[in-house]
């Protein structure tokens, strides 16, 4: 399924970073089937100490994916809504993700279920070269 398919070299690092997850107490993969195809998932951890927070456990709320061929039937909020309860199960008392800023669809997915922007994250990538 090709909405679910990362660039060449990066499916084994995928692959064995989820693996790894799955023994994590404080972390799940959830998935959506239709007629036994995966058609969304969603990945959940559970952050015990936060700067970000300092009032407690803070759940984060990391991949959620869904296929194209799904979008609009009702999947994502599905999948957004097992989230929040499985983050609440394990702990947590402040829920965040990130959205890429151009990425308005997510954005605006996940500010029709009551998530408001609260940070701006500056990142610098390996190799990074300032102009003069």
């Amino acid at each position: 399924m090709s909405s679910f398919s990362v660039d060449g070299d990066l499916e084994p690092v995928y692959t064995a970073f989820f693996h790894a997850q799955l023994d994590r107490a404080d972390a799940r993969v959830l998935v959506a089937e239709l007629d036994t195809v995966v058609v969304g998932y969603v990945f959940v951890r559970l952050a015990v100490e936060s700067f970000l927070d300092l009032s407690g456990p803070a759940g984060w709320i990391h991949d959620v994916m869904v296929a194209d061929s799904v979008r609009t039937a009702g999947v994502g909020d599905a999948l957004l809504s097992e989230a929040l309860a499985t983050l609440r199960q394990l702990g947590a008392t402040t829920i965040r993700l990130v959205a890429a800023p151009e990425n308005t669809r997510a954005r605006a997915f996940f500010e029709r279920r009551g998530f408001r922007p609260t940070l701006i994250e500056y990142s610098q990538l390996p190799n990074f070269e300032r102009s003069a």
